[in-house]
């Protein structure tokens, strides 16, 4: 056994350790049949509370009162489960279902297991950025790294200059990431005192830790410092040149996006105003663009087409915005132009919103009701219930209310 094969046999026997609290989590939500919001989606405080006692690192609470957000690593493992589709809602929207990967998953070795949650760690927006993370961020993290080159099992005092705008009111969510997936143990927490660092940092540096440096590393050295976002890369084909000579499985493999042809499909939408009764459902292609369902909204509720716009789908972590380029304010939005509905990847049952005049706040929630094979020439109104609403109603004084 060459010394390539030796580490990868040590990496993955480490790996069995993480992926037992994501195996655990995902047979939780299945067997348990645990109960999901309606509103979010998300896991009840109940079943939160009782996951987060079976893992490895847990938050210290001792009532069942807190929301799934409040625990980073649940919240974390339902962020992979679903963005990769291991797991979805049912029809009810009530229980989790196995997803369309959801076999893969149950095929594929711990090693690849942890790299797809590795992977979303060091490469999703989410994670590797300071937008939700104040401070420690996965960037400054490996450039301490690059010049320390730490050890396994040997601790070290963070640099305190990765604790700028650091909030300490509450645990740093990368570093529970980072504990979870066996990269490093923290052994103190950092300190503050009058806006000043008084310690930093101490963790112990864990076996995975050069799994993950070495994946970052690979990624990152042919990427173009001048461009903003991260590079693309293949995890199929650093396992088979890094980790195992044989292919990667389906597993690792579902990260990387395939050229989607959503011809020959429609999907019929209920649109509702939220504040209302008026209902339209209109038939369109799943290879039409979220302007295109924009302008079916305008049409079908005769409005003026004469403000700004937003889709929202998903929530929390996996909550996304699509608008137009020009008026991006945080520059993480989606384009409207370039997002198709297939894009979403809708199943019967499948929520999104629509809002229109951010200042009047017209809200519209779409479902999707039917998926089938098919074309249409453009968007078709199917039924209508209830006469639309007046974009600006006229009140018995005369005057026109912008609310």
């Amino acid at each position: 056994m060459d010394a390539e094969t030796k580490k990868a046999a040590k990496w993955g026997k480490e790996a069995e350790k993480v992926c037992h609290d994501f195996d655990v989590f995902c047979d939780y939500l299945l067997e348990r049949k645990a109960s999901l919001s309606k509103a979010t989606g998300h896991i009840g405080k109940k079943d939160c509370f009782e996951l987060n006692r079976q893992l490895s690192i847990k938050e210290g609470f001792e009532r069942p009162t807190r929301l799934q957000k409040d625990y980073p690593v649940i919240n974390f493992f339902y962020y992979v489960a679903m963005k990769h589709r291991i797991l979805e809602p049912d029809s009810s929207g009530c229980h989790m279902q196995p997803g369309q990967n959801y076999g893969y998953y149950k095929e594929a070795g711990a090693l690849e297991k942890f790299l797809l949650m590795l992977a979303n760690v060091l490469f999703d927006g989410r994670f590797t950025g300071n937008v939700l993370w104040y401070g420690v961020n996965i960037e400054s993290f490996m450039e301490w790294a690059a010049k320390v080159m730490p050890c396994a099992n040997q601790a070290y005092c963070l640099p305190k200059e990765i604790l700028m705008g650091y909030d300490l009111g509450y645990r740093d969510c990368l570093m529970t990431y980072l504990e979870e997936l066996g990269v490093l143990k923290i052994h103190k927490e950092a300190g503050m005192e009058d806006g000043r660092v008084i310690h930093p940092w101490e963790a112990d540096i864990g076996p995975l830790f050069e799994l993950a440096y070495d994946l970052y590393r690979t990624v990152y050295d042919s990427h173009d410092c001048g461009q903003k976002e991260p590079p693309a890369f293949s995890l199929s084909t650093y396992w088979e040149t890094h980790i195992s000579e044989g292919k990667a499985s389906g597993l690792i493999k579902i990260l990387e996006e395939p050229d989607m042809d959503y011809k020959n499909q429609v999907v019929d939408l209920e649109i509702k105003v939220r504040h209302g009764k008026c209902i339209r459902i209109v038939r369109m292609n799943l290879s039409d663009s979220l302007y295109e369902l924009h302008l079916a909204i305008q049409k079908a509720f005769e409005f003026d087409n004469d403000h700004l716009f937003a889709f929202y789908a998903g929530h929390g972590m996996l909550k996304e915005t699509f608008t137009m380029p020009e008026t991006s304010i945080s520059g993480d939005e989606y384009s409207v132009y370039e997002t198709l509905l297939g894009d979403l990847q809708l199943r019967v049952g499948n929520k999104f919103s629509y809002r229109f005049d951010f200042g009047d706040e017209w809200w519209f929630d779409i479902k999707a009701v039917a998926i089938q094979e098919g074309s249409v020439h453009g968007p078709e109104l199917i039924k209508a219930v209830h006469d639309a609403p007046e974009q600006y109603p006229v009140y018995e004084d005369g005057y026109e209310d912008d609310m």
